[in-house]
């Protein structure tokens, strides 16, 4: 391993761990150092900056939160999974914030990202999507658009049969179900729940 990379990934272990003792402020206190060395892989500094937007997010600093996790997106590639939680992460910021056409749109997004990549199943989206629009509330094109993550996600999923998709809200957390059984290795939603090997 390049020695950028140790030095994150002990910066993460770190920071996992003190998340995990209920230590943020000691967490936030690493990470700051950690995004204040220059120079750093942009992969790196973008886990770095999205786990501090996550930690400011926790500590419930709404402001800081949407600040990191906009810097973190603004360094992610196209149509990866950590471009799609982080896309659900500012969605959930703009939810708290109030500011439900801004989550809407991010979310829109997280679907988006999931039609055009391989290997990302985007129950978690529609569930966030559904509960925020209404599938009441679905015009011709969000219907198409869930309709279409969902066939994507079922496949990705490796499910047999046809997905039901007359019922949006039940299949999608049927696919958050399923898709909890196989999250890829570095893309957990909460990374306390990650491996500090990987």
């Amino acid at each position: 391993m390049p020695n950028e990379e140790l030095k994150w990934r002990d910066v993460e272990k770190t920071v996992v761990r003190l998340w995990n003792e209920g230590a943020l402020d000691r967490g936030v206190e690493e990470l700051d150092k950690y995004i204040a060395m220059p120079p750093r892989e942009k992969t790196f500094l973008r886990e770095a900056l999205a786990y501090r937007g996550m930690l400011a997010q926790e500590q419930d600093d709404i402001a800081t939160a949407l600040s990191f996790l906009t810097k973190a997106h603004a360094l992610s590639e196209p149509n990866t999974y950590s471009t799609y939680a982080l896309r659900l992460s500012l969605s959930k910021v703009c939810e708290e914030m109030g500011d439900d056409r801004q989550s809407l749109s991010w979310i829109r997004s997280a679907l988006e990202t999931v039609l055009n990549a391989d290997g990302i199943s985007g129950g978690q989206a529609l569930v966030q999507f559904l509960n925020t629009k209404g599938e009441e509330n679905l015009d011709e094109n969000e219907r198409r658009l869930c309709d279409q993550v969902i066939r994507k996600s079922w496949t990705t999923l490796r499910q047999s049969g046809e997905p039901d998709v007359v019922n949006l809200t039940k299949t999608a957390v049927r696919l958050v179900e399923l898709g909890s059984r196989s999250l890829p290795s570095g893309g957990a939603g909460d990374p306390r729940d990650r491996t500090p090997e990987r």
